[in-house]
Formats: C-alpha cells, sequence, structure tokens
C-alpha cells in the first residue's frame, strides 16, 4: 500500500499548496474552486483565515499518510482518523445536493463543469485509496 500512501501524500500536499497560494492572494483556478449557482455567482466566500483552516487541514492529512508510511506501530486513533479522512471525501464527492458533488442540481455553471470534470473524481479517488490504506492498518 505504500504507493497508495504516496500518492496521497502528494495530491494533500499539492491541494494544500494551492490553499496557501490563495491565502497569500493567489488567484489561479480560484473562480473555477468556488460554486455558483446559476446566475453565474459564486455561493461561497471563505475569508483567507477559513482558507488558511482547509490548507493547515489538508498538510495534516499528507501528514498523516506521511507518518503511516514512515511509522511502524501506530496509535488506535490512527486507524479511527484512517477512515475519517476517506469519509469526508466521499461525502464530498456526493455533495450537498444542490451546487456540489454527483447529486448537484445546479449542472449548468463553469464550476459544476469542473466539479464532474475534476472535483468529483478526485474525491472519489481520494476516498478510495483511503479506504484501502484504512483496510490495511
Amino acid at each position: 500500500m505504500n504507493y497508495l500512501q504516496i500518492a496521497l501524500i502528494l495530491v494533500f500536499s499539492s491541494l494544500s499548496l494551492l490553499h496557501f497560494y490563495w491565502v497569500l492572494s493567489g488567484q489561479w483556478w480560484l473562480s473555477n474552486a468556488l460554486p455558483m449557482n446559476n446566475d453565474g455567482q459564486h455561493v461561497l466566500h471563505p475569508n483567507k483565515m477559513l482558507t488558511f483552516i482547509v490548507a493547515l487541514g489538508l498538510l495534516g492529512f499528507a501528514s498523516y499518510y506521511l507518518t503511516l508510511l514512515l511509522a511502524y506501530t501506530l496509535p488506535t486513533m490512527a486507524h479511527v482518523v484512517g477512515w475519517v479522512i476517506p469519509t469526508i471525501f466521499l461525502l464530498r464527492a456526493i455533495g450537498d445536493f444542490r451546487y456540489v458533488g454527483l447529486f448537484k442540481k445546479v449542472k449548468s455553471t463553469e464550476f459544476a463543469k469542473y466539479d464532474n470534470r475534476y472535483y468529483v473524481p478526485l474525491c472519489l479517488s481520494i476516498a478510495v485509496m483511503g479506504v484501502a490504506v484504512a483496510a490495511q492498518l
């Protein structure tokens, strides 16, 4: 399972770096990352603090899988976290039934296209890889 852990470390590190870039006022990909209503207006307006918290969380997920890769023994809590992370991303893939995820109702926006093409498959991939790693703990 080492290759799955390495893949998860790379994915979470990359996503964390992107969020830190946004915290530092970067704009690349930002407008495509926020859900929109049918009028093309963003429905989320995260501030820098919230974006920073997400960046830290993603970095924490990367650190978790790095620890798994390097550790010989793990505390019981590591097994719980191993199931929580893929669950978060499975729930994100399922979505809110309105703007994000597999079952979104608003499907004609630019964000919805990116969500279908990139975000949902990425979240499902993370969930599957995370379950595969957790099942081996």
